[in-house]
């Protein structure tokens, strides 16, 4: 006579129930990634140049060329990384009218040479209010209260373009 083994039965709905626990646990302590984002109005796309001539003075032009080099003021930069605009900005900022950065980007550039340009200006920006604001309160941008804050941004004057215009 044999003797016939005893089956032992899994019980799968404790298995069920730890797969989700283990899910439900990695989804609340995973992290994703931020997309970067760059946030800007662009203008309307237009071929005809600004109506005033700005001064040479007033302007900072930064170019794109079709083999992706970044130049400032026909200055080619060949790192970016190092690319610090602050005492540029710096510069336009002490005329009593308005700076404009003027990006002129070439069609076969790409998209990844104009963000690490506009990131560059962003960077000089943030580090033309730091500079600013420790001249002027011996405080950092991040510390000062809102009149501060609007009398820092009232010395920052410049604008972003990327239209034709004519420098004189």
């Amino acid at each position: 006579m044999k003797r016939r083994r005893k089956t032992t039965k899994v019980n799968s709905g404790a298995i069920a129930d730890v797969s989700f626990l283990l899910l439900i646990f990695f989804m609340v302590v995973t992290t994703f990634n931020k997309d970067f984002k760059l946030e800007m109005k662009l203008p309307p796309e237009s071929e005809e140049k600004v109506k005033s001539p700005i001064s040479k003075d007033r302007v900072l032009e930064i170019l794109i060329n079709g083999n992706n080099e970044i130049m400032v003021n026909e200055i080619v930069i060949p790192n970016v990384a190092k690319l610090d605009l602050t005492e540029q900005l710096y510069t336009i900022c002490q005329k009593k009218k308005e700076g404009v950065v003027l990006l002129r980007i070439h069609e076969e550039s790409n998209y990844e040479s104009y963000v690490k340009a506009l990131a560059a200006v962003q960077t000089a920006k943030n580090d033309l209010r730091t500079l600013l604001s420790k001249k002027n309160f011996k405080l950092p941008y991040l510390k000062l209260n809102n009149d501060q804050r609007k009398l820092i941004e009232g010395k920052i004057r410049f604008r972003v373009s990327e239209h034709k215009m004519e420098v004189t």
